[in-house]
């Protein structure tokens, strides 16, 4: 059987909590096969420690509403809204952002 993970990370600042501008890794894309295999649970978890390894703060990626709950089962937290999708991060804030990526 054969796993695909592929991913597109971004060098983003972002604010976070209305005050602080923090470095943070941003997925601009992320698709996995076969799905309910948890490829993208470890995908999520490296992205996680690559973020760490930059001394980014962590990962923010924009979510459509019918796979958020997949980042929040994962540990990311909802931090703001952009449009129709969700902001998601690695760590706990409320982000705001003048893009989507």
């Amino acid at each position: 059987m054969k796993f695909l993970s592929k991913c597109e990370l971004l060098e983003k600042t972002v604010t976070a909590d209305g005050v602080r501008e923090v470095a943070v890794l941003g997925i601009a894309s992320f698709r996995t096969e076969p799905r309910r295999m948890h490829v993208g649970r470890h995908s999520l978890r490296a992205m996680r420690d690559i973020a760490s390894q930059m001394k980014k703060c962590g990962v923010v990626c924009f979510a459509a509403p019918d796979v958020k709950d997949f980042y929040v089962k994962e540990g990311f937290y909802v931090c703001g809204k952009h449009g129709e999708k969700f902001i998601l991060a690695s760590f706990p804030a409320v982000i705001t952002t003048t893009e989507e990526w």
